[in-house]
């Protein structure tokens, strides 16, 4: 299953969209995979996750706003910076005073564009990252309408709760009609982030599921990987690093999940997992 799209969201910010998708970024390119991480927020912390060797002229504005042709294939230089991680590039977010979210809004096609666009580009690598906004925007809803699969990360708190459920699943309820244009949302994953007590975990990833189903008729499948909180994924994050070649049990977590989201990675992920990969 190559060239997949993972949107990563939940309108709530500061629970750890960008911590997810730049580590997830940075071990399927250690696993030999291309990898494109788009920064889709107008705090741009995913732009800066890792060192940028080579910055493009544009970023993720010009990606958007390119005009859109129904046939051959799109350049993508001009958009594509470079990271310091082999294997991985970046569209760098370039709209800090949110006009491209406007633009969205009031281009009839808008929030297809990224879909669109991504959809032609996609040979050019195994697997693209889009980290979304915290916030309900048009911006939000392009990048997600865009994914092939959607991962909101959900601490085990009772806000983050609230939110998930009134936030992430009601915008994929208000998305639904897309599919009677032929445009599928993707199936979203619930991912419970910062864990601290793993039973507890486990049984708030159940009352989430049940609440999405019961009150908005919305299937969300809870990941079994659970990501606790430690402070070697902030350690990471300053020594722009993924977080998986700075702490082994940090790198079994993550290739757990890569092995959920991805399953025909499963054999490479617990290889690398084990220190057992060439």
């Amino acid at each position: 299953m190559h060239g997949t799209i993972l949107t990563v969201c939940n309108p709530k910010g500061g629970v750890g969209k960008t911590t997810i998708a730049a580590n997830l970024a940075g071990l399927l390119a250690d696993l030999g995979q291309r990898v494109l991480l788009i920064d889709g927020d107008t705090q741009p912390t995913a732009s800066s996750y890792y060192a940028i060797v080579q910055r493009a002229p544009q970023g993720l504005t010009g990606l958007v706003q390119m005009p859109y042709t129904s046939s051959g294939s799109i350049e993508l230089d001009q958009f594509i910076s470079k990271s310091s991680i082999d294997r991985l590039d970046v569209v760098i977010s370039d709209d800090p005073t949110g006009k491209l979210s406007t633009w969205i809004q009031q281009t009839p096609d808008g929030r297809t564009r990224l879909r669109a666009t991504l959809r032609k580009a996609i040979h050019n690598y195994d697997i693209i990252i889009i980290d979304s906004q915290g916030a309900m925007t048009s911006l939000l809803q392009a990048a997600v309408i865009a994914g092939d699969m959607l991962l909101s990360p959900v601490p085990p708190r009772l806000m983050d709760t609230r939110e998930f459920t009134r936030g992430a699943v009601q915008l994929m309820q208000d998305l639904a009609p897309l599919k009677d244009l032929g445009i599928p949302i993707g199936n979203l994953f619930g991912l419970v982030y910062r864990v601290d007590r793993t039973n507890d975990s486990r049984n708030y990833a159940k009352i989430l599921t049940s609440m999405a189903w019961e009150q908005y008729r919305i299937p969300v499948r809870f990941l079994s990987t659970l990501v606790p909180e430690r402070v070697v994924y902030r350690e990471a994050c300053t020594a722009q690093t993924p977080v998986s070649r700075m702490d082994p049990h940090a790198r079994e977590i993550m290739c757990d999940l890569v092995t959920e989201l991805w399953p025909h990675l499963s054999d490479t992920a617990q290889a690398h997992s084990q220190g057992t990969s060439k």
